[in-house]
């Protein structure tokens, strides 16, 4: 008996799991035809919307009469007539070049500290503390080809550097400027120069009005163009 009665309670539970499994489906069946009938339902909503009969026309109603404004409304109306005012100026536009006087002053200083680099490298010329730079750059050259920084080696260890932001590139300037003075040696690297036949410090001769002009263009922010027509670096070679 007691196997009996445990094969019959295994076969309800079996069949009590198929069944809730099954039911389980239906339940989902159903949920997705409820679904799916809501959907249906709103298409055709739509379509009965969009085409419906438009045959019959619309009845207009005439408005009916409007309201009479009541008496206290129509004293404040004729009591208090509106004032129309005039409307007041408009603004001017400000200017545009007005907001920003920042570039003028910048150039200005710009030149500002070149002329005062400029009256330093005249004063210490006039003290003998330093020869004309062209003259002390011939005495530093002497016969030998040789390149700018060559020439800022040799008038550093004199302290004859010029009074400059960027000695170096004022010196290259010098040298690609004064082509009375400076030759130009091809064949021998980039920026080599040497001095021309029969130029000698005592021979040379500049005026202060030409130091002070070639010291104050060294000092301008142009250092990289001065540095390509020396032949320092290649005219494509991008900025340092």
């Amino acid at each position: 008996m007691p196997d009996f009665e445990n094969q019959l309670r295994t076969q309800i539970t079996k069949q009590l799991t198929e069944k809730t499994s099954q039911l389980a489906k239906v339940q989902t069946v159903q949920k997705n035809l409820t679904n799916e009938i809501a959907g249906l339902k709103s298409k055709l909503a739509k379509f009965d919307e969009v085409f419906s009969d438009t045959s019959t026309p619309k009845v207009r109603r005439k408005p009916g009469p409007k309201p009479k404004a009541t008496k206290a409304v129509t004293a404040a109306k004729t009591a208090e007539p509106k004032v129309r005012r005039k409307p007041g100026p408009k603004p001017k536009a400000v200017k545009a070049a007005a907001k920003s006087p920042k570039a003028p002053k910048a150039a200005k200083a710009t030149k500002t500290r070149a002329n005062n680099l400029a009256t330093q490298g005249r004063r210490a010329v006039a003290q003998g503390l330093r020869p004309p730079i062209k003259k002390a750059m011939i005495e530093v050259m002497g016969k030998k080809t040789t390149n700018a920084t060559e020439i800022y080696e040799g008038l550093k260890a004199k302290d004859w550097l010029p009074n400059s932001n960027d000695p170096r590139a004022y010196i290259s300037y010098l040298l690609s400027s004064f082509k009375d003075v400076f030759e130009r040696v091809e064949g021998k690297g980039r920026g080599q120069y040497r001095v021309r036949d029969g130029v000698t410090t005592t021979t040379t001769k500049t005026t202060k009005k030409t130091e002070a002009t070639a010291e104050a263009t060294s000092t301008s922010s142009d250092v990289d163009e001065v540095l390509k027509e020396a032949g320092v670096i290649p005219a494509s070679a991008p900025a340092n």
